[in-house]
């Protein structure tokens, strides 16, 4: 791994340096987003949201209480596991109902016509990408099941790349017309 690299996964904020048992398993993206913290020391994860935490003025992650990492991890993987998230072939991770559930599936109703358009394509590209889904529990996944040895992963790799490119993929494109 390259030397500068690794030094930058372990500042902080304002580029404090974090303990040395520390290590940064994840990297918040442009402000928004968690950073999920390992200690080798203690065997404890923090999660630490570091642009998001009104409540605090600070610049490194000690505020926040650690916990074990199935803590941590379990929430994540029951999201992933009852397919309330899923990601996609083009590295999206398409998330729960929160989208578009806040205006009723329905664009606000101050927008202009253009971005209700949007809206409504935006929309329907969520929509498909849900019904992959679908897709997951015909090929046998079980939602409350860790261990998935009914899954037939090549079965559903098929039908994922042929249901994006056929319908996917040609409302992604209608959506960026729109816009």
């Amino acid at each position: 791994m390259d030397e500068g690299y690794f030094a930058a996964q372990r500042l902080m904020l304002e580029d404090e340096e974090m303990p040395p048992s520390a290590i940064r398993i994840t990297w918040e993206e442009g402000g928004h987003g968690f950073v999920y913290i390992y200690d080798t020391g203690t065997k404890l994860m923090t999660v630490w949201k570091p642009y998001d935490d009104p409540d605090v003025d600070s610049n490194d992650y000690f505020h926040v209480q650690a916990k074990t990492p199935r803590e941590v991890l379990n929430p994540l993987i029951n999201e992933y596991s009852s397919l309330n998230y899923l990601g996609t072939p083009e590295g999206i991770t398409q998330f729960d109902d929160n989208l578009f559930a806040e205006y009723g599936r329905q664009p606000p109703d101050e927008s202009k016509e253009p971005d209700c358009r949007q809206f409504r394509a935006d929309y329907d590209v969520w929509v498909a990408v849900r019904k992959l889904k679908e897709l997951y529990l015909e090929c046998g996944w079980v939602v409350d099941d860790v261990e998935q040895p009914s899954f037939r992963r090549d079965e559903f790799l098929e039908k994922r790349a042929n249901y994006w490119t056929d319908v996917v993929k040609s409302l992604q494109d209608e959506a960026s017309r729109v816009s």
